[in-house]
């Protein structure tokens, strides 16, 4: 991971996270799986975000997790577009805004995400 292969770096950082094999480090986790990003590693952004939006208590952190979310999303992630559209649904980490939820979800439902599907299907029988 520290030589600088984006796949190997990405693993790591996932384990530095859950300690998996390794003692757990959020900080160290989460630099590895920045620098893996950046290298190209698809992943890299979405489990930063999951990093920030279910990590430890004391460390959550919704507005930087929609960060993330959306550079994943840029990358075509529809995980990352599912997060973002829920937050927006939410008010979560972002403003309440049911017409950005909405298009989050429906750019993942063309990636065939059945969770934004469901989402949709729901916003739509809500109204929305």
């Amino acid at each position: 991971g520290k030589t600088g292969h984006g796949d190997a770096t990405y693993l790591y950082g996932r384990c530095l996270l859950d300690g998996r094999g390794v003692p757990q480090d959020t900080a160290q986790g989460r630099k590895m799986l920045r620098r893996a990003a950046t290298r190209g590693v698809g992943d890299g952004w979405y489990h930063l975000g999951l990093s920030f939006a279910q990590g430890n208590a004391a460390d959550v952190n919704q507005t930087r997790a929609a960060k993330m979310f959306r550079k994943a999303s840029k990358g075509g992630d529809a995980r990352a577009m599912v997060n973002l559209g829920w937050m927006h649904a939410q008010g979560v980490g972002l403003s309440r805004n049911d017409e950005r939820a909405a298009s989050y979800f429906r750019k993942a439902a063309t990636r065939n995400d059945t969770c934004a599907m469901m989402n949709l299907a729901q916003m739509y029988q809500r109204g929305v």
